[in-house]
């Protein structure tokens, strides 16, 4: 996140309380590979939406790294 590199990741574990889901990153649910290849391509195309992600999650992370 801190690199400007967008994250997407399954909604399991701990991730979710890290990863805002359109936020910060994407979330998808675990076991649905049709969600992550649409998901990662949706990334792929460095978009308004995804350059937007991409600075809220450098925000978010430096924050954290602050406190």
């Amino acid at each position: 996140m801190a690199c400007g590199v967008p994250v997407v990741a399954s909604r399991v574990g701990s991730v979710p309380e890290v990863l805002e889901d359109g936020r910060t990153g994407w979330l998808v649910e675990p076991g649905d590979t049709a969600a992550l290849a649409r998901t990662i391509a949706a990334t792929l195309d460095g978009g308004e939406t995804t350059r937007r992600v991409v600075d809220e999650a450098r925000r978010a992370r430096g924050s954290a790294l602050l406190h």
